[in-house]
């Protein structure tokens, strides 16, 4: 077959992915919960192999992902005015949830159906056929049935209408007429999914990583960290910068969140970005005490926020060094807690099915 046809073929197992019954899942929360658990699931298909850890990205866009579901609930919950939660009721702040929601929901989805196919392919036919093939992904060359599932993909042509007149009608009867300006189309956004030079990077390093038998030795692990720090430039820059992040809904939401962090009280719901080490999005005292302890750390050693000084989340330098900082406590907890990190892995992939 064809590089085209092989492309293909991946590109339909990641929508099957989010799908069941052949049908895509219309619940976005699953879907989102899908995208965590299929990364997770990536992760430790090679465990009890001589290739595990090689998929190092997918380990992290797991945490990521997990936190993701919980944002895009909370936007959810935020959105509806008469909600018993008081957090809900600042009625100019339930635009900022719904405009959250929409693009969490495309970034979540657009960066699974576009990064997933990559390692699939990789894991399934070889290193050579990779190299082979790398620069031949391009939906414009799919198997036509396979093109034409990708352009009824939502968000792939504009913005996802049906999505938005949803949310017109949670928050338009109370802060008036509610519009999302999302023309470009998610397809453009990602350039066709094709290859670019970080993501290329990162295979080279992953190669670098399988060429070492010792799973504990330093060239090995820093070949490892490398990957995933250029998977992460081209997720995040080159992706979701242009998915989610440049548009100007997006970015008057983070500020609008930012606003209520600096001087609203915090029971009006306000956020501060964080990730967290844990299968859960949040620590409770059980958890610290039933998986944190026996494992000796504590909840600072699992977690990572982005505070109001560090800057913004839709800047791209000030996100990247956000970015940064997280796959340094990743790297340093998959490194010196091992067995944690694979058991909160374990956890969720339990999401691929959801």
């Amino acid at each position: 077959m064809a590089c085209a046809d092989l492309w293909s073929i991946e590109q339909v197992a990641a929508i099957e992915a989010q799908s069941e019954n052949n049908e895509l899942l219309p619940q976005a929360i699953r879907r989102a919960k899908r995208t965590a658990g299929g990364y997770a699931a990536l992760f430790l298909s090679d465990e009890g192999t001589d290739k595990a850890g090689r998929f190092y990205w997918p380990g992290l866009a797991a945490f990521a992902a997990k936190q993701v579901v919980e944002g895009i609930e909370y936007a959810n919950e935020n959105i509806d005015f008469w909600s018993l939660n008081f957090r809900s009721k600042a009625a100019f702040a339930r635009a900022a949830a719904a405009n959250t929601f929409y693009y969490l929901l495309k970034g979540n989805f657009w960066v699974f159906i576009e990064v997933v196919p990559w390692m699939t392919y990789y894991k399934r036919h070889g290193r050579e056929s990779f190299d082979c093939c790398v620069d031949q992904r391009d939906v414009a060359t799919y198997n036509p049935e396979v093109k034409r599932q990708m352009h009824a993909l939502p968000w792939a042509p504009g913005k996802n209408v049906s999505l938005e007149r949803s949310l017109q009608s949670r928050v338009a009867p109370i802060v008036g007429p509610y519009r999302i300006h999302d023309h470009a189309g998610a397809l453009a956004e990602v350039d066709n999914c094709r290859a670019t030079a970080p993501l290329k990077a990162g295979f080279a390093q992953m190669k670098r990583a399988e060429n070492i038998d010792d799973p504990l030795d330093d060239a090995r692990l820093k070949a490892l960290y490398r990957s995933a720090e250029s998977f992460l430039n081209h997720e995040q820059r080159l992706r979701l910068q242009r998915l989610v992040y440049d548009h100007p809904e997006f970015r008057s939401a983070i500020s609008t969140n930012d606003f209520f962090r600096r001087w609203a009280p915090a029971s009006l719901g306000a956020r501060t970005p964080e990730l967290i080490f844990n299968s859960e999005a949040t620590l409770t005292d059980d958890i610290i005490r039933n998986e944190l302890e026996p494992a000796r750390l504590k909840p600072e050693d699992v977690s990572e926020s982005m505070s109001l000084d560090d800057g913004s989340l839709y800047n791209e330098d000030e996100r990247m060094a956000y970015v940064a900082r997280i796959l340094d406590r990743y790297h340093r907890l998959m490194t010196k807690k091992t067995d944690y990190m694979l058991d909160q892995l374990r956890a969720i992939a339990r999401w691929q099915h959801a």
